[in-house]
């Protein structure tokens, strides 16, 4: 009776461990797909990203789009993008329905984060799921920060 406990408690272990180093095979595909294509090279050659200029221009010349900043409610507290065509959704939450269907899906968004990390991840997921009009300000609120065209903007 003693060696069957043995025995099954060794099975046991065998197979949670088995099952510990797996992974979900159709899932690493569907990733491997969105994200091979994202060397440096080809998101610098990419419409994804968009950099603090050209934003700037677009905001001058009051172009329709979103901006979608996804930082922190602490983070936006700090230094926010005070534009009526701000949203701001922080990233934990961004992908509950109620969140999703509140973004367009007929203009430009522009994702915003800190540095853009963030940004690029949610832009990736969002075209994953379909949302192929996401794009990320290249280098965050600080590349829009350090542009010398904020200092041009009319309010």
């Amino acid at each position: 009776m003693r060696k069957q406990y043995i025995v099954g408690g060794l099975l046991l272990a065998m197979l949670w461990s088995v099952n510990l180093y797996a992974y979900d095979v159709d899932m690493a595909k569907k990733i491997n797909k969105t994200f091979s294509h994202y060397s440096l090279k080809n998101l610098n050659n990419s419409k994804m990203l968009v950099d603090a200029e050209t934003v700037m221009k677009m905001l001058k010349r009051k172009e329709d789009f979103l901006f979608l900043d996804i930082r922190t409610v602490n983070e936006i507290g700090i230094v926010g993008l005070r534009t009526d065509n701000t949203l701001e959704i922080p990233f934990d939450v961004l992908f509950q329905k109620e969140n999703l269907d509140r973004l367009p899906r007929e203009k430009d968004i522009i994702i915003v984060c800190h540095s853009g990390s963030r940004a690029l991840q949610a832009a990736t997921s969002l075209e994953m799921i379909g949302f192929q009009n996401a794009k990320v300000l290249y280098g965050g609120i600080i590349a829009l920060a350090k542009s010398d065209s904020t200092k041009n903007v009319n309010r």
